[in-house]
């Protein structure tokens, strides 16, 4: 359930942004958010994110298709894997699906964010891409850190086990060999002690 609602959130607040600024500021206006870091600027984008393949209209609208099945796919049949891994696949779908909206609409995407430090504008679709496929990234070195310290565990149970195997086969040999060892004194005793036994009754006798 939360996948759809991060989905949901991602696409409205999109959108939202995206009306607002048609509606109320005109192309190539700015807006000074945080003086000399921050603005709103409106930009009509025929790329991708951050005006990537712009002007490549026909190309751009194959690729995102492609891409956002690709990714619902993906996302539709691996879902409840993992919840790190859930949300990032949501947020790239969702991202891609606000984008395609403008396209299959204007024929161009709306961005309106601009950072000083950071020449692209791009838009709340495109944050929620990035964030999801930084997401995707971290849950990819998780499992494999995981999954290296399972096989760690693995090894450190066998290195004990055989040590395990190899103290009770040693402790067995050594019982079977004290076992022997205490039989066979215990059988040369006797005899010993009946020839002695036999020897003396024999000469008592001889003397008689």
């Amino acid at each position: 359930m939360y996948i759809y609602i991060i989905m949901f959130l991602v696409v409205l607040l999109d959108q939202v942004t995206k009306i607002l600024v048609r509606s109320f500021m005109i192309e190539g206006q700015s807006i000074s958010l945080i003086d000399g870091f921050l603005s709103l600027t409106y930009y009509n984008n025929t790329g991708v994110a951050f005006s990537f393949l712009a002007g490549h209209k026909t190309a751009v609208m194959i690729l995102q298709i492609l891409a956002i099945l690709a990714v619902a796919i993906l996302l539709f049949k691996t879902k409840g894997k993992r919840v790190l891994y859930d949300i990032s696949l949501a947020m790239i779908f969702a991202g891609g699906i606000g984008n395609i909206i403008d396209r299959v609409l204007f024929g161009q995407v709306t961005d309106m964010i601009s950072f000083s430090i950071f020449p692209p504008v791009f838009n709340v679709a495109d944050i929620g891409v990035t964030v999801g496929c930084a997401l995707l990234l971290l849950d990819i070195v998780i499992e494999m850190k995981t999954e290296n310290t399972g096989d760690d565990k693995v090894g450190n149970r066998t290195d004990n086990t055989d040590e395990n195997t190899a103290g009770n086969t040693i402790e067995d040999i050594t019982e079977i060999s004290t076992g022997n060892t205490t039989e066979n004194i215990i059988e040369n005793t006797t005899e010993k002690t009946i020839k002695n036994i036999a020897e003396n009754t024999t000469g008592n006798t001889n003397e008689i």
